[in-house]
């Protein structure tokens, strides 16, 4: 039987004109969908309006130093870099080092993010239609990833559809264009795909490599030969892993300092750490991947191999992570094989679309509404009491209304009942982030409001107006006109973003660290340090205030951690610079604490061996700090009287060469470098 034919991709096909609102907007859908060209250039344009071009944001910062140590070698001696770092096992900065000598690191960054997420969109646009007959559900599937920011892994740092520039968006979007080439069977340009992948991020393109191995296995072999292979190479898997002795010979072992070190600067690498909704939103993936599955498997097995390729990949990848955190297998722990959620994460959306219209279909409206649901739920007992609430109403009204009722009037209020709970979550949430005020925009920067206020109102009520429009206007697809305002929607969204912070008004008033990175640099500038990269410790989040607007060494920035599990010298070495600037850490922290999940307050507390107190550190914590060779200055959100070189107000600069020179009682030295206010 043939992939149309299946009862969860079956085609809509409609012998006479549409006549309900699901009719209408699914030939709205296929209209759209019968020029690709159209749908990708719609669903890039959609992702530019709703999820822009961030900047230096999250990971960017690690990924624009990099690429800026490449260019131009200023930050060597940098603790993220003095003992390697993750650039190594990359060909990003050497790609993007000669871009940024040519347009500079902002513009080169941009570029490089609008050729990548394009990649990443024609990658979904490409697998989500391989795997999918209907082309109006595929369209559906397809507006709605481009919406998500599509989360994976544990505590929601890491997401698929990123806002910002790293390898990773483009690595991912090779790999799942690598896995629509395996499907059509075009092997030789899938491993280009997953060869190019890997070049850029090993770790993302070998899940999608691991899926595509699984996936020739259940196809090429005997289906009993398939599990009998896929059990014993499964149980040899798991007897290695629990198996210490054996895997710290194949995999290297983490010594307990090095290990330890690893989880306090990142929780997220250890499953055991991962909180309850975390692993409930797991279930909820694993569960709609194991029914399309179950679907699926009887009509088309191709399609269904490689739903069950990731379902294996993703179940080993995970417990694999646990035993390798668990028992410190170096390799393992650097591999971070719990990635191969990120897959899963794509998969999602789609399988609900999918599950939930094949459930309909077969008059199974409960499984079709539990399906549809399930993505979008996030169990907060608020939200909870939100849809008890419009469920009584709804409910309650319909049995006091009069008149005939419809014989499934109890499934139709639920789903009323559902949507008016996202809506007014949503705006709950909203109301709750203003409510926040300065705290808010101390956690977020600029335009990186903009997608996380988006993503708080979850794009249901988005999807609906999306599907309004198209079925309300019947927009000529073929027309170039309708090509070209896509296209230039797509370039405008995120141009728009990228221009905005050029303005000195946005500057002044929507990046909280712009006016001081511009002070600080003039006053280093005023020192004399144009000839070396000052060494600076800076209390703040934000690492690319540092190496890119100082264009400075950073003492410690928890950022610089993130390399710790690649080399034991920056772990050891971070962990001691953490204990000397614990006090001003702490403070800091404790002033964003609100924002904090309970894991990062128990691991900031451990990092730094201390109670999140909020008390202000004094003279002895800087004295401390400036005994450290090296350390040219320090930029604090606090005045110690009398110490400080240099002030707008805000953060106050202490010289800590002065510092070093009063305590050595060395007038002399610290006359000759003493700077002028």
């Amino acid at each position: 039987m043939g992939p149309a034919s299946s009862p969860l991709v079956a085609p809509l096909v409609m012998e006479t004109p549409p006549q309900t609102w699901t009719q209408r907007t699914s030939a709205a859908l296929t209209a759209l969908a019968a020029r690709p060209l159209a749908l990708f250039l719609a669903l890039l344009a959609l992702n530019a309006l709703v999820r822009p071009y961030t900047g230096f944001t999250h990971d960017a910062m690690l990924y624009a130093g990099q690429a800026l140590n490449r260019a131009e070698g200023l930050l060597q001696d940098d603790l993220y870099f003095r003992y390697g770092s993750q650039d190594e096992f990359s060909l990003f900065s050497p790609i993007a080092a000669p871009l940024i000598q040519v347009f500079g690191l902002d513009l080169a960054f941009f570029l490089l993010f609008l050729v990548s997420k394009t990649v990443l969109v024609f990658g979904m646009f490409r697998l989500i239609r391989a795997l999918t007959a209907d082309v109006a559900i595929a369209s559906l599937s397809l507006l709605l990833l481009v919406m998500e920011p599509l989360p994976y892994g544990g505590m929601g740092v890491f997401v698929v559809n990123e806002t910002f520039l790293t390898p990773r968006l483009a690595s991912s979007g090779s790999a799942l264009l690598g896995l629509a080439s395996v499907l059509e069977r075009r092997f030789f340009v899938a491993g280009l795909l997953f060869a190019a992948g890997a070049l850029l991020h090993p770790i993302m393109a070998a899940m999608g490599i691991g899926v595509a191995l699984v996936w020739a296995l259940w196809t090429y072999l005997p289906t009993r030969w398939s599990i009998v292979l896929t059990s014993a190479g499964s149980a040899a898997v798991v007897a290695l892993l629990l198996t210490p002795s054996l895997s710290w010979r194949w995999f290297g072992q983490m010594d307990e300092a090095w290990l330890s070190t690893v989880e306090l600067s990142g929780p997220i690498l250890f499953p055991g750490r991962w909180t309850w909704m975390n692993w409930f939103g797991i279930a909820i993936q694993v569960s709609l991947l194991a029914g399309a599955l179950c679907v699926q498997f009887r009509h088309e097995r191709a399609r269904a191999n490689l739903l069950l390729a990731v379902l294996v990949v993703v179940i080993g990848g995970v417990f694999a992570t646990w035993a390798a955190t668990q028992n410190g297998y170096t390799l393992l722990v650097q591999a971070q094989p719990y990635r191969a959620l990120w897959i899963l994460a794509v998969l999602q959306l789609p399988l609900a679309v999918w599950l939930g219209w094949w459930a309909y279909r077969n008059e199974l409206p409960w499984l079709a509404l539990a399906v549809w649901a399930a993505p979008f739920w996030s169990c907060h007992h608020l939200e909870i009491l939100f849809f008890a609430f419009f469920a009584a109403a709804i409910l309650g009204l319909r049995l006091l209304a009069q008149g005939p009722r419809r014989s499934n009037w109890v499934w139709h209020s639920v789903l009323v009942s559902l949507i008016l709970t996202k809506v007014g979550w949503s705006f709950f949430r909203i109301i709750l982030w203003f409510h926040m005020g300065d705290g808010l925009l101390n956690h977020y920067s600029g335009l990186d409001l903009w997608p996380a206020l988006l993503n708080t109102f979850i794009p249901l009520p988005l999807i609906f107006l999306v599907l309004g429009l198209l079925r309300q206007f019947g927009v000529d697809w073929a027309r170039p006109a309708a090509v070209y305002v896509l296209l230039g929607v797509f370039l405008f969204g995120h141009s728009a973003a990228f221009v905005a912070p050029r303005f000195e008004a946005y500057r002044d008033n929507f990046q909280r660290d712009a006016v001081d990175v511009a002070f600080a640099r003039d006053f280093l500038k005023q020192a004399g340090f144009e000839w070396r990269p000052a060494s600076v410790y800076w209390s703040t989040y934000h690492i690319d205030a540092i190496w890119l607007g100082l264009r400075a060494h950073s003492y410690f920035n928890t950022y610089q951690l993130a390399g710790a599990a690649f080399h034991r010298e920056t772990a050891l070495e971070g962990k001691r610079r953490a204990l000397v600037v614990a006090p001003f850490e702490l403070h800091r922290f404790h002033a964003q604490r609100d924002f904090m999940l309970d894991v990062y307050t128990d691991t900031v507390q451990g990092l730094f061996a201390d109670a999140m107190d909020g008390v202000k550190p004094g003279l002895r914590d800087l004295e401390r700090l400036c005994r450290e060779d090296g350390v040219d200055f320090a930029i604090l959100p606090m005045e110690i009287p009398g110490r400080y070189a240099a002030s707008n107000g805000r953060v106050y600069i202490y010289d800590c060469r002065r510092v070093r020179a009063a305590l050595q009682g060395s007038a002399a030295w610290a006359a000759a470098t003493a700077i002028e206010d």
